[in-house]
């Protein structure tokens, strides 16, 4: 509540429970978000909301799909709803800056309606959308992140990005 009163920024991590290959779990698209605004909370003044843990459905196009077993995945309709609910319970309890960080690509073009219906319903509510969670990776960028020899950036799930990011609360890495 205080929080709230305060105009601290709140910020949802949008994420997904799919497939990552046989070496992460299906909860990456989820804990990787919200241990990095975890980690941002540290050294700026805002809450780490609820995390969203379902998705609109995994494409096989980027390496995904609905057969693996423990891929869990929303239609749009249910998605977009969770999303309008969320925001809206969120503004009733008095948040007026929240953010919606959004990790699961397939997620992108349905996280913008809930947000434009919840924000046109008070003007002084103000909801941020984060579709691109990746900096670009310059070369200068690429050397410090990569010393040595950059392996590559792989379009399927559980390539570079999320295999060298995703780390169990105590440290240690998946």
């Amino acid at each position: 509540a205080a929080a709230a009163r305060a105009d601290t920024p709140i910020v949802i991590p949008v994420g997904a429970t799919e497939q990552h290959g046989r070496h992460l779990p299906v909860c990456t698209d989820w804990v990787l978000p919200e241990q990095i605004i975890g980690e941002a909370s540290r050294v700026r003044d805002l809450i780490v909301g609820p995390f969203i843990p379902f998705g609109y459905r995994s494409r096989p196009g980027s390496g995904g799909g609905q057969h693996f077993p423990g891929t869990v995945s929303l239609r749009a309709t249910t998605f977009m709803s969770v999303l309008e609910d969320v925001l809206s319970e969120l503004k009733r309890t008095g948040f007026r800056n929240i953010a919606l960080y959004n990790w699961h690509y397939e997620n992108t073009g349905f996280v913008y309606e809930p947000a434009y219906l919840v924000s046109e319903q008070d003007p002084a509510l103000k909801i941020v959308v984060i579709e691109d969670v990746f900096p670009e990776f310059t070369p200068a960028r690429q050397q410090v992140i990569w010393p040595g020899e950059f392996p590559g950036l792989a379009l399927e799930h559980a390539a570079v990005i999320e295999t060298s990011t995703c780390a169990l609360p105590d440290g240690r890495r998946l």
